[in-house]
């Protein structure tokens, strides 16, 4: 995926993923292989699992946790196809969209 340089360290108790494109940065909108792969990350990441090819700080060791929330904002565009491909991430991950309490 397009993007600047990152990293996918879980330290915390949740992470939170900015997409800007999948191949070029903030143009056109993501295929589908490209959401598949981000909710596939989604899940992982929500069950407190590392992901085995994550971009990693050196010398970190990441926190172990049973579960961790994730927030994912799509930037990928001039705001014409963002809310469609984030409609279809939360579709593939299987997120209502309503806030917990």
């Amino acid at each position: 995926m397009a993007g600047w340089p990152h990293v996918e360290e879980g330290t915390s108790d949740f992470l939170y993923s900015r997409l800007h494109g999948a191949e070029t940065l903030y143009a056109g909108g993501y295929g589908e292989d490209a959401l598949a792969r981000s909710a596939n990350r989604i899940r992982q990441w929500g069950a407190g699992e590392q992901l085995r090819d994550a971009a990693l700080l050196p010398d970190i060791q990441p926190a172990k946790r049973v579960s961790r929330d994730v927030y994912c904002c799509f930037d990928d565009d001039q705001k014409v196809q963002a809310p469609f491909d984030a409609r279809r991430l939360m579709k593939l991950v299987g997120a209502s969209g309503e806030e917990r309490s």
